[in-house]
C-alpha cells in the first residue's frame, strides 16, 4: 500500500471533520467510544453504521444516543449489512419513534468535501465494510473525491499475536476483503491493534468500572447515561468477559505508536510479522491514564 511514513497517528490539527464507523449495539464499548467523540470532538459530523440490520437498529441506537447528548448536528446513517449478525444486545433500550432519515454515505461524505474539508477522520470501531464500499464507489466517479488521499483512518482491529492464531480479531473476521481494500488503497490508516485492547489489563474498562461512570455521570444527565448503564448490563450478560476496547481507539493519542510498520496480511485477514502491507501500529495503550481521562469526562457532562 501506499503509506505515508510521515503522516502522524493524529492530525497535526483537530480542526477537520470527524466520522464513526460502528456496529453500536452490541457490546458496551461502541456505545462508550460514541459518547466520548460527542462529548469531547465537536467537529463529529457522521456516524455510519456498520454490520447494519434490515431495520436499522443500529443507526435508530446511534440517533438516539446522539439526541440525547444533544448532538442533533451529527447525521447518521445506515451502513451495509453483512448478514444475520448475532452482535446485538440493546433490545428495549431505543424509543420506537426514533427515525433515521434516509442517506448515503457517498453522499454525505461530498458534502463535507464540498465544505472545504481537506482531510476526514474516520475512526472504524467495527468492520471495514463502509469505508471499502466508498473507496470503490469513488474510484468510478468521474469526478472523484480522492478519498485514498482524503480519508485518515484510525480502526480498531487486526494484530500481529492474536490469542487465536487460527482466526483473524472480530472486525478483521466479519469482511477480510474490505480490510484488503482499505489497506491497500487508503494512504493514511493507523490500526489499534487487538494484541493492546482485550488484554489482562482491561479489567480498568470491565463493565462494573463503566457502570460506576456513568452513574455518578447519570445524577447529572439521567437520560444520557441511564441508557448506555443499562446497555452496559446487557452486554455483560451476554459476553461476562466483555472489555471495552472502543474506546481505547478513539483516542489513540493515549496510548503509544510503534510507528509505520510493515506486516503480511491474510486473506482471510490474519496479520503475521513480515513484508507486503504497510501502516502505523499501535505499541501498546496507558490503561490508567485513559481510565483516569474518560472518568474526567464524564464527571464534567454539563447538566
Amino acid at each position: 500500500m501506499t503509506c505515508n511514513p510521515t503522516w502522524p497517528p493524529l492530525p497535526a490539527s483537530l480542526d477537520t471533520p470527524s466520522v464513526v464507523f460502528t456496529d453500536i449495539g452490541g457490546d458496551v464499548d461502541d456505545a462508550a467510544a460514541l459518547v466520548l467523540m460527542a462529548i469531547t470532538d465537536p467537529q463529529l459530523a457522521l456516524v455510519d453504521t456498520v454490520d447494519e440490520y434490515p431495520d436499522h437498529r443500529r443507526a435508530r441506537s446511534a440517533r438516539h444516543l446522539l439526541d440525547v447528548l444533544a448532538r442533533s448536528d451529527v447525521r447518521v446513517v445506515a451502513g451495509l449489512s453483512l448478514g444475520a449478525s448475532g452482535y446485538w444486545a440493546a433490545d428495549g433500550l431505543v424509543p420506537a419513534d426514533i427515525e433515521v432519515p434516509p442517506g448515503d454515505l457517498y453522499d454525505v461524505m461530498s458534502e463535507l468535501c464540498e465544505a472545504g474539508s481537506k482531510s476526514v477522520r474516520c475512526l472504524s470501531l467495527g468492520p471495514l465494510t463502509d469505508i471499502a464500499r466508498l473507496l470503490v464507489t469513488d474510484a468510478h466517479r468521474s469526478a472523484p473525491l480522492d478519498s485514498e488521499r482524503l480519508l485518515r483512518v484510525t480502526a480498531m482491529g487486526g494484530a500481529l499475536n492474536y490469542r487465536n492464531p487460527e482466526r483473524a480479531g472480530h472486525n478483521w473476521r466479519m469482511n477480510p476483503a474490505s480490510v484488503q481494500t482499505v489497506l491497500a488503497e487508503t494512504e493514511h490508516v493507523a490500526l489499534v491493534l487487538s494484541d493492546h485492547t482485550p488484554s489482562t489489563r482491561s479489567r480498568y474498562l470491565r463493565p462494573r468500572r463503566c457502570i460506576g461512570c456513568w452513574t455518578r455521570c447519570r445524577e447529572r444527565r439521567r437520560s444520557c447515561c441511564g441508557s448506555i448503564t443499562t446497555s452496559s448490563s446487557v452486554a455483560s450478560t451476554i459476553r461476562a468477559s466483555s472489555t471495552t476496547p472502543s474506546p481505547r481507539a478513539s483516542c489513540w493519542g493515549r496510548g503509544s505508536c510503534r510507528g509505520v510498520g510493515e506486516f503480511e496480511l491474510r486473506r482471510d485477514g490474519r496479520m503475521r510479522e513480515g513484508p507486503g502491507t504497510r501502516a502505523w501500529l499501535s505499541d501498546g495503550v496507558d490503561y490508567t491514564l485513559f481510565m483516569a481521562w474518560m472518568e474526567q469526562i464524564f464527571r464534567d457532562v454539563p447538566q
